[in-house]
């Protein structure tokens, strides 16, 4: 991580754990540190991926782990949901979250990036769009698993069964889950706009 992206993600800590002084009345927003460490996870796993490209099955590996926890980098902005605006607007946890926010984002497009290389690499036909509009599709899929119907990543394992069935039924009837494709749809066609505005830069050091 660059010293810049170093220096917000402190920030953001900060105004997580400062809560209580800054918003007065309120507790630490410590989910807030939890998701964010979720959310450098695929960011984790990218970098390894890279390293292991002289091990195919291991790279396999690293990949399969990149996919599991990519949609918990922007899933983040999600949070907002926790906004109690009853007694006016709260700028305070207004900014916070979208702090966090920003910061999953550029975690999972760092990720994202370095994925892509390996996958061009392997794939040198298949363009990058391709690939980025086929994980911002997963990623808004298991926003929709985590936000709506609470699923964590490492479900895929506890409850593998449960995680599946909800998993066919939304394919099986799509007629019944319309608001929740709709959902994926545009989440997911937000992430693949936002990501083709994001600035480049040096991802090695990213």
């Amino acid at each position: 991580m660059s010293k810049k992206f170093l220096a917000f993600l402190a920030f953001t800590v900060v105004l997580s754990i400062g809560r209580p002084w800054f918003n007065p009345g309120h507790p630490a927003y410590l989910f807030i540190l939890w998701n964010l460490f979720l959310a450098y996870l695929p960011l984790f796993f990218a970098k390894v991926t890279m390293r292991l490209s002289e091990k195919p099955i291991l790279q396999v590996l690293g990949l399969f782990f990149w996919l599991l926890f990519f949609p918990n980098a922007p899933y983040i902005l999600t949070d907002l949901t926790h906004l109690d605006h009853s007694h006016g607007f709260d700028w305070y946890d207004t900014l916070l979250i979208l702090a966090a926010g920003i910061a999953g984002i550029k975690m999972a497009f760092d990720s994202l990036d370095l994925i892509l290389i390996e996958l061009k690499k392997l794939f040198p036909r298949i363009s990058s769009f391709i690939w980025t509009t086929g994980f911002m599709l997963l990623a808004a899929y298991g926003i929709y698993l985590g936000r709506f119907l609470r699923f964590n990543s490492w479900d895929i394992l506890s409850q593998h069964l449960q995680l599946f069935r909800a998993c066919i039924d939304l394919f099986l009837h799509p007629a019944m889950y319309r608001s929740e494709w709709t959902m994926i749809l545009i989440f997911s066609g937000f992430l693949i706009s936002l990501k083709a505005i994001w600035p480049k830069e040096n991802i090695q050091e990213a």
